[in-house]
C-alpha cells in the first residue's frame, strides 16, 4: 500500500502539472485534413494525462482526470462527438466512415476484504520408520511444538500467494489410545521458547486448552503382556487409529512465524498410548514426567496435525489501460491513426501501483 500511495502521489504530480485536460472543450475547427490530425492530436494528448482510461466499446474513449471527472469521446453517425464532464455535448470532427479505440491492458493489484478459510494449519507426519506404543503415565506431559507458515499458498490471482495473518485451531489430531478405563487428559496451547524448541515459553500461560476423559479413547492393543497383570509393564502397538480431538475456541487468534506448543497432560489415575516413530533426538517434541521435572528431547516423532479456521489477505486484479490506439478513417481520404501511453499506467511498473479505474488520487 506504500507503494500504490508513493507511484500515485508522483503520478497526481505529472497530472496536475500538465493541467486537467477537461476543463474546457476547445471544439476543432480546419480546413481538409487538418482536422483529423488536430483530432487526434487532442485525443492523445488527453490519453497521456489522463488518471486512468478505459474503452467501453470500440466506439468509446472514456479518460479521467485526477478527480475522476470523465470527458468521453463517441460516435454517432459520421461525427465523433465529445462529452465533458459539465455534461456539454459537441462535434469534434465529421465525414467519417469509421472510428474505433483499442487499448494495451496491463494487470493492476488492490488489497481486497481478508477471508476465512478452513484447512490444515500444521501438520506433522509420520516418518518411514518402525512405530510403537509411547506409555505416558499419570502426570507425564508430552509437548508437540509447532509454527504456521504466512505463506498461505496460491489465490486467485495466478503466480499470486496469499498470506496467513492469524489462526485459530479447531481441531487437533493426534494417534492415541486408553490404557486406562478412567481418568482426564489435557490438551493446553503456549506459546513456545522458539522456534523448533517446544518448550513452553518461561513464565507463560496456557493460551487455552480442553480436558477429555480417556473412556472415550480406543483401547490401547497390548503387543506383550505383562506376566504379573500389570498394564503399565505391558508393552503395546503404536495407536492405529487417528482421533480428532475437538479445540475449543482460544480467547485471541495465533499468529504466523510464531512459535507455540500443544501439550498433553496426562491427569492422575490416567493412562495412555500415543505412537511414536524413532529418530535422531528433536526439540520440537519433549516429554517430562511431572510439571517439576526437566524437559526430554525425544528421540522420535510423534504425528500429529492443528487443523482451523485461517484468516487470509485476498487479492482483487484488475486490467486496465496502459496505452491508447486511435483510428478515423474519413469518407475521403486515407484513414489516420495515433497512439499515446497513458502516463499514469506506463511510469508504474509494479501492478501494485498504477491507477485502478475509480481510484482517487492522493491529497496532494
Amino acid at each position: 500500500m506504500l507503494a500504490t500511495a508513493l507511484g500515485a502521489t508522483l503520478l497526481t504530480s505529472v497530472a496536475m502539472a500538465v493541467g486537467s485536460m477537461s476543463q474546457a472543450v476547445a471544439y476543432l475547427e480546419a480546413d481538409g485534413s487538418d482536422a483529423y490530425d488536430k483530432a487526434l492530436a487532442r485525443i492523445t494528448r488527453d490519453v497521456r494525462y489522463a488518471w486512468w482510461v478505459d474503452t467501453p466499446s470500440p466506439t468509446q474513449l472514456r479518460v479521467a482526470d485526477i478527480a475522476n471527472r470523465v470527458t468521453e469521446y463517441y460516435r454517432v453517425g459520421n461525427s465523433l462527438l465529445v462529452r465533458l464532464p459539465s455534461g456539454d455535448e459537441g462535434s469534434v470532427v465529421t465525414g467519417l466512415d469509421s472510428v474505433s479505440f483499442a487499448v494495451d491492458a496491463v494487470q493492476r493489484l488492490r488489497e481486497a476484504a481478508t477471508r476465512s478459510v478452513g484447512g490444515t494449519i500444521y501438520s506433522l507426519p509420520a516418518p518411514a520408520t518402525a512405530d510403537g506404543g509411547l506409555k505416558l503415565y499419570p502426570g507425564y506431559q508430552l509437548a508437540l511444538g509447532f509454527i504456521a507458515s504466512s505463506n498461505a499458498g496460491a489465490g486467485s490471482v495466478a503466480g499470486l500467494n496469499e498470506s496467513l495473518l492469524g489462526f485459530q485451531p479447531t481441531r487437533f489430531d493426534l494417534r492415541v489410545a486408553r490404557v486406562s478405563a478412567a481418568g482426564l487428559m489435557r490438551i493446553d496451547f503456549y506459546p513456545a521458547r522458539a522456534p523448533g524448541d517446544c518448550r513452553p515459553r518461561p513464565g507463560a500461560t496456557s493460551l487455552g486448552g480442553f480436558e477429555l476423559a480417556v473412556s472415550g479413547l480406543p483401547a490401547a492393543a497390548v503387543l506383550v503382556p505383562d506376566p504379573f497383570g500389570d498394564p503399565a509393564a505391558a508393552t503395546y502397538f503404536a495407536p492405529s487409529a487417528v482421533v480428532p480431538l475437538a479445540v475449543p475456541a482460544l480467547p485471541a487468534m495465533l499468529s504466523p512465524g510464531t512459535a507455540y506448543t500443544a501439550v498433553l497432560t496426562v491427569r492422575a489415575s490416567s493412562m495412555v498410548v500415543v505412537a511414536g516413530h524413532l529418530s535422531a533426538a528433536r526439540q520440537d517434541i519433549q516429554l517430562r514426567t511431572s510439571s517439576a521435572a526437566a524437559w526430554v528431547q525425544m528421540t522420535g516423532v510423534v504425528p500429529f496435525l492443528v487443523s482451523g479456521d485461517r484468516r487470509l489477505t485476498a487479492t482483487s486484479p484488475y486490467t486496465v489501460a496502459d496505452a491508447v490506439h486511435a483510428m478515423l478513417d474519413p469518407t475521403v481520404g486515407s484513414a489516420r491513426t495515433a497512439s499515446a501511453p497513458v502516463y499514469s499506467q506506463a511510469l508504474a511498473t509494479d501492478p501494485w501501483m498504477g491507477v485502478v479505474p475509480g481510484e482517487l488520487a492522493p491529497a496532494p
